[in-house]
Formats: structure tokens, C-alpha cells, sequence
């Protein structure tokens, strides 16, 4: 299924959800926020740091993932990217002119599939620069490898475990007021300003009920909010009015951090905006080899090219993208773990939830031999995963 058309049904069936969910008011007065964008509900109350140095993959691990915390920002890491000076629609149409990409309509919650020169949801950035200006399409998509060399990897993501932790690295580029489903990822992510200028609200993953996030998505890691955060139905969805979030305002090379699990809701300012996303593992240490002294230099190392950096799922600029899929770096090192019996080197919660919520077994502290099925099946399906992704060059084939 065309990446375009599955996103259209994805949003009628997120509206179904939405009428199923939603809890209906009498519209006597309208409430703060009714029909706004998202964030006009209440002032916002929750701060993130902002960080205007370099720091240490040690600081960035221990404040900003092993605590949990909802994101950072970090203004100016990317501001001696090659991107920002390089990537102007000129040049995307004359160097990177036959790569392709995937876009969709500007407003995600109301994309209806956008058609580029490949057909729905497919077009090649010569394509697309020569029209968006004038067209209701942006550019979301895997970013072509052949453009990594203009990406720099900040010193605290380059080091130890971090470094070795790419999973995918995301571009996105539209002629302006471009707006997000409010959804939370399956990753950490670092996102940087190339171009224009967005903002983002943050949401804690405690609130997933309260911003009426589906089953799967209050259960699982990974989901969209039912919401439609370009214009928030306060009537129909009355929880949202008490859910405090952060609000972040991102100029062009500033970075924002967001810890896999949060919600996350991004809208452009109204011009050329383009950003970058690098998606990394749920990693829970540096490393136990010797390559995360790094993470404890000081100063830190500097920024690295992407292209020295092995992504896990690298789009060729062509045929099948890869957005969305398995973090193999994550069951791998799940596998190696519980194999070995070592602490975890990813954080676990997801597989947690499965297995706890999903799957009816009993797991006792004190009574470890009860615990001997749920030992089992956690084996079993790290050993089918593992060889899942020892078998990916044939799964590709069927997938």
C-alpha cells in the first residue's frame, strides 16, 4: 500500500476513533481554547532546560535520558551544519534533484494524501521545490544518504552506545503553517532547525488518557493522540482543558531533544521551514567496551558528519523508505542481555508492557519460581526476534 493512501485511512479511522472517544457537551459556552490550535487550552506550564553549550554524552545521558525528563532544548547545535547554508531550493533541485521523497499534506490530522510526480505520497525533491510554494504538500520523509554529509552528529550523540544507536534520520521541508498529529515516538529523537522556524508542545506520557490518546497508544510506546491539534474540539475532548504541557519556540540551528514516549505536536512558522530529526535507540547505558570514555571527555569531542555513522535503516533515495520501522539495535542488544544475563542496555518498558498487559502471566519478586513461563516466553520471543533480524536481507522481500 502506497505510503500516501495508508496515511488517508489512517486518519479516517483516527476521526472514527475520535467520535467514539470523544465526550459530547452542550456547546452553552465555549471553553478556553475551543477550536484553536493545540496549547490554547491554558498557559503553559511546564519549563525544559535550554542549553547554549556544549555538553558531555555523560550530561546528556544522565539529565536527559536516564531521568526521563520530557526534552531539552539546545540552541545553536546545529548552527554549523552545511545544511543551513547549503540546502536552499536551488540547490535541492539541482544536486539532490532525483532523489525521492515522501510527502503529504501540510495539516496532518486533515491530509488526505498529497500527489507529486511519482503519484500519491512520492516525489522527487526537483519535483517538489518546483511547485510547493503553491501546493498543499511538505515533505516528510527519510532523508537520502547521499545528504548526510551536510548533518553533523553533536559531540554528546556521537559518543559510546549513543553513537552506535542511529535508527533513522528524518527531513522535512514545506513552504510554511505546516501542523502535526500531537503523537508520541517509539524513539528518542533529536530534531534541528535548518531553515524558518517551528513550535513545539510537549506533553508528559502520563497524559496519554487525558489527551485521549487510543488504546494502543496509551498502552504501547508509540501512537497518535485522537486530537486534532489544529484546531482542539474543547467541548468534545473536555480532559485536555487540565493537561499542563511545555511550549518551545525552535529558530534555525536550534535542536530539541524528546525522550521516546512523550507527545510531541510540531507547527511551522508561516515560511520555508526545513528541519532534520535523528531518531536513536532507548538506551539505558554508554557502553561497557571502552568506547564510552568519550561520553566523559572534557571538553566533549566535536561534531561528527552523519556519514560517519552507521545508520540502521539508510534511505538510498529511492525505492522502498524505511520510516517507522523495528529498532533492530534495540532487540539486539535486549537479546544479548537477558542471554547473557547482563543488566539491560535499553530501556525496557515497552517490552514490558507487552508482555505484562498483553500476555497473562504471573510475575512474583518473591516467589522467582513462579516466574519460570514468563522467563520462557520472554526467551522465546527474543530469540525469534533475534533471528528475525539475522534473516532481514530475505525478510525484506515480504515486508
Amino acid at each position: 500500500m502506497e505510503v500516501g493512501l495508508f496515511c488517508s485511512v489512517l486518519v479516517l479511522a483516527t476521526r472514527l476513533f475520535s467520535a467514539v472517544g470523544a465526550e459530547a457537551a452542550p456547546e452553552s459556552q465555549a471553553p478556553v481554547g475551543h477550536e484553536q490550535p493545540l496549547g490554547n487550552h491554558r498557559t503553559a506550564d511546564i519549563s525544559i532546560d535550554e542549553v547554549s553549550k556544549a555538553i558531555s554524552g555523560e550530561a546528556f545521558f544522565k539529565d536527559y535520558i536516564h531521568k526521563a525528563k520530557l526534552g531539552a532544548v539546545f540552541r545553536g547545535t546545529a548552527k554549523e551544519w552545511p545544511a543551513l547554508s547549503k540546502w536552499t531550493d536551488e540547490s535541492l533541485a539541482s544536486e539532490f534533484g532525483d532523489q525521492e521523497v515522501r510527502i503529504e499534506g501540510k495539516v496532518e490530522f486533515e491530509d488526505m494524501g498529497a500527489i507529486g510526480s511519482l503519484g500519491i505520497g512520492r516525489d522527487t525533491f526537483r519535483s517538489f521545490v518546483g511547485d510547493y510554494e503553491s501546493r498543499d504538500k511538505r515533505v516528510v520523509s527519510e532523508l537520502p544518504a547521499v545528504m548526510y554529509g551536510d548533518v553533523l552528529v553533536p559531540g554528546f550523540l556521537g559518543c559510546g552506545r549513543l553513537g552506535k544507536s542511529l535508527v533513522e534520520v528524518d527531513v522535512g521541508l514545506s513552504n510554511g503553517s505546516e501542523s502535526t498529529f500531537l503523537r508520541r515516538d517509539q524513539y528518542n529523537y533529536l530534531y534541528c532547525q535548518v531553515s524558518g522556524a517551528t513550535n513545539w508542545i510537549l506533553i508528559n506520557a502520563d497524559q496519554a488518557e487525558n489527551v485521549y490518546a487510543p488504546p494502543v497508544a496509551r498502552h504501547e510506546i508509540a501512537g497518535i493522540s485522537e486530537i486534532n491539534a489544529n484546531s482542539v474540539d474543547m467541548i468534545a475532548f473536555k480532559r485536555l482543558a487540565d493537561v499542563p504541557f511545555a511550549s518551545v519556540q525552535l529558530s534555525v540551528g536550534d535542536c530539541l531533544f524528546v525522550r521516546a514516549g512523550h507527545f510531541a505536536q510540531m507547527r511551522g512558522s508561516n515560511q520555508r521551514n526545513m528541519g532534520v530529526s535523528l531518531l536513536f535507540s532507548r538506551v539505558a547505558t554508554l557502553g561497557d567496551d571502552g568506547d564510552e570514555d568519550t561520553c566523559f571527555s572534557d571538553p566533549p569531542p566535536s561534531a561528527r558528519p552523519l556519514d560517519e555513522f552507521d545508520v540502521l535503516w539508510q534511505w538510498s533515495g529511492s525505492g522502498v523508505l524505511d520510516m517507522d520501522r523495528a529498532d533492530d539495535h534495540y532487540f539486539k542488544a535486549l537479546f544479548r542481555d537477558h542471554m547473557t544475563g547482563q543488566p539491560p542496555a535499553v530501556n525496557l518498558t515497552g517490552v514490558q508492557q507487552m508482555l505484562v498487559t498483553d500476555i497473562p502471566i504471573q510475575m512474583d519478586a518473591e516467589a522467582p519460581e513462579t516466574n519460570t513461563t514468563a522467563d520462557k516466553v520472554i526467551r522465546d520471543l527474543l530469540v525469534a526476534v533475534f533471528v528475525g533480524c539475522a534473516m532481514r536481507p530475505v525478510l525484506m522481500q515480504c515486508i
